[in-house]
């Protein structure tokens, strides 16, 4: 390195052959700032005590120094490039800060402009909670500027003892982050935001200082030489240390903050390493420990908070430091909060950016993988599928032979690699009889309108129209009447083919059902051919007698579990207790169509579908139309209607 480069800390010279851009002196503070999270301000006796701090060189021997218009009473701070004392303003009787710039740098390219840069923004930053400017000069060839005196500690020496209450870190950043985002919005960019430049007043409110680094977004002056570091490790962002991981701005300061909310959380800055040049490889290569990894009591939407101020990536990061305040202040308000925990996708990818050179002979590996793999399963379907195509041929063999249990067997074993319609239509050839064979033969004297399988598979009944012409005698007139037409319902032995039982010919019966659980029809008839009030009847055709009678008239049939009868007419729905006909139901408006489950019915209003349990005594809307026919799947769990638009849906 040529001798002419200096530090690019205080400024100072440095030799040949140097390895760092830091001297020795700055190199050997920034190790002893890994060890210890900040290093406090360095405090010296009164002036009168060591008039070697009150006489620097250029300055006069006297015990009490005056610097143009202030008194110099002690020396409060020192840093890389200034002197910080405590001061009296005499033309004013005010206490104040008078930073004064150390003559052993003062000749180090660039830092007499960056003191009056300072200066400079800094006192066109009139905020509440950012130390006020007052004036700027020179006194004997040295450069000098005054400032609020703020009496109270920095939080570097509130921290120093320990991590401070998550309340009380989060009020403080959320009021930094305004006062930040204040300096944004006049184009000023901190740039070295930390625990020692954050003082907190007698009113613990905190108070942003010392912006020595900072950088003017108007300007296009730069007094940062090139790959220069700019700031403290600690709470640098990436981009502060390579160009090759964005460009600096508001949202560098962010990132700073975010790195003081979490010393202020945990103890320690995120980035912790043996030496300076193993910190900044840790910022630029490694995700920060989690705040909870710490301490599990702190609360997460906080750790969430302060991760995201932390990304590695800007664009990663809030917004500005506004979007970063209020989130806290939403934190505070125990309110949502905008940021979100990071998913396992969102952690791989950032291990990828940071892991170029692993993540794509990762990536190989996996495509490598999944290309056996997807080898492997096509290979399997193809074999698959000529084992499938095999079985068809097997079928289609046995078939031919009339072998049709072979056949249905090599379809079954089919069904089980892959259903397909040309599987289906085989299985309809199986089990298809060209020719129906003649199980039972039922005559009738009349026409039926009506035929149903009992539930058992055992029993058919059979509605038919009967012609009856010795019904009785009209005694009014002494005639007997003409011939005329009844119905009647006759049950019959499927095996057998007999006759199992009939109603009572002298009775007109209109609709049956049979019960789901029990060899028992539900019909509706009247008492009489000429009966005028019909009755529905719980009818047993194995101890062929009525088992009741039910008041009410409707189309009957039964809950799929046998338990309940609903007899359902236009605006009369009558539901009884199947075992005993006990009334549990009643309701005057719409018509049933079927139940869809146990207890509960599928009914049609004027103008809407929807479902009545009459036990719980509830119902549901499902859609608000109008229908004319409902019909319910067996498994109840859908419906189809007609419109009036001559639709079915």
């Amino acid at each position: 390195m040529p001798s002419s480069a200096f530090c690019s800390k205080c400024g100072d010279k440095l030799g040949d052959g140097a390895l760092t851009k830091l001297c020795p002196r700055c190199l050997s503070e920034e190790a002893r700032a890994v060890f210890s999270p900040e290093t406090p301000e360095t405090t010296v006796p009164n002036v009168e005590e060591n008039p070697s701090f009150a006489s620097p060189d250029g300055l006069s021997g006297a015990t009490v120094h005056y610097l143009g218009d202030y008194k110099l009473q002690k020396l409060i701070g020192r840093g890389g490039v200034g002197e910080v004392y405590l001061a009296r303003q005499m033309t004013l009787d005010r206490t104040v800060a008078v930073k004064v710039l150390r003559p052993e740098i003062a000749e180090a390219p660039n830092v007499k402009l960056r003191f009056q840069n300072e200066a400079r923004l800094a006192s066109q930053l009139n905020h509440d909670n950012i130390v006020t400017v007052h004036e700027s000069g020179e006194h004997e060839g040295r450069l000098f500027y005054s400032m609020d005196f703020v009496e109270g500690k920095s939080l570097a020496e509130m921290v120093k003892d320990g991590p401070i209450p998550a309340k009380d870190a989060a009020r403080y950043m959320e009021i930094v982050a305004r006062a930040v985002h204040f300096a944004h919005e006049k184009n000023v960019i901190h740039r070295d935001i930390k625990p020692g430049n954050i003082l907190i007043d007698a009113g613990n409110h905190p108070r942003v200082t010392d912006f020595g680094m900072a950088k003017d977004l108007k300007s296009a002056t730069t007094l940062t030489q090139t790959n220069q570091l700019v700031g403290t490790i600690n709470y640098m962002p990436p981009e502060q240390i390579s160009p090759d991981y964005g460009k600096i701005g508001p949202r560098s300061d962010v990132y700073s903050i975010g790195a003081t909310l979490y010393q202020l959380l945990t103890g320690q800055p995120p980035f912790v390493a043996e030496s300076p040049p193993a910190t900044l490889e840790l910022i630029k290569t490694k995700e920060p420990v989690p705040l909870r990894g710490h301490n599990p009591q702190l609360p997460q939407d906080l750790e969430t908070i302060c991760l995201k101020c932390l990304e590695k990536a800007p664009r990663q990061r809030y917004d500005s430091a506004l979007a970063l305040a209020d989130d806290l202040g939403r934190f505070l308000q125990n309110r949502p909060i905008q940021a979100r925990t990071p998913t396992r996708l969102d952690r791989s990818l950032k291990w990828g950016r940071r892991n170029p050179g692993w993540a794509v002979s990762l990536t190989l590996a996996l495509i490598t993988v999944a290309s056996v793999v997807g080898l492997l399963i096509w290979h399997n379907s193809r074999l698959k599928n000529q084992i499938h195509q095999s079985l068809l041929s097997e079928a289609k063999a046995h078939l031919a032979l009339k072998d049709r249990q072979s056949a249905l067997d090599a379809i079954k074993t089919a069904a089980a690699i892959k259903r397909t319609p040309a599987l289906r239509q085989q299985a309809i050839e199986a089990i298809w009889e060209p020719h129906a064979q003649l199980v039972t033969k039922i005559k009738c004297s009349g026409e039926a309108d009506q035929i149903a399988f009992s539930f058992d598979g055992k029993s058919v009944a059979v509605q038919a129209n009967f012609q009856q012409s010795t019904f009785g005698m009209d005694i009014s007139t002494g005639h007997l009447p003409e011939p005329h037409e009844i119905k009647g319902i006759t049950v019959w032995d499927l095996d057998t083919g007999r006759l199992t039982a009939s109603t009572p010919i002298f009775q007109k019966w209109e609709a049956f059902a049979w019960c789901p659980t029990s060899p028992v029809l539900a019909t509706i008839r009247g008492i009489s051919n000429i009966s005028t009030h019909p009755h529905v009847a719980l009818w047993s055709p194995i101890e062929k007698k009525d088992i009741f009678l039910l008041t009410a008239v409707g189309r009957p049939f039964f809950s799929p579990n046998g338990k309940y009868l609903a007899v359902s007419e236009t605006n009369d729905i009558k539901v009884f207790e199947a075992a005993t006909g006990r009334l549990t139901g009643h309701r005057t408006d719409g018509v049933a169509f079927a139940f869809v489950a146990s207890d509960c019915l599928l009914l049609q209003e004027s103008n809407r579908i929807l479902t009545w349990n009459p036990v719980e005594g509830f119902e549901k809307t499902l859609l608000p139309t109008k229908c004319k026919v409902l019909a319910v799947s067996g498994d109840g769990h859908f419906f189809a209607y007609t419109n009036y638009v001559n639709r079915v849906v």
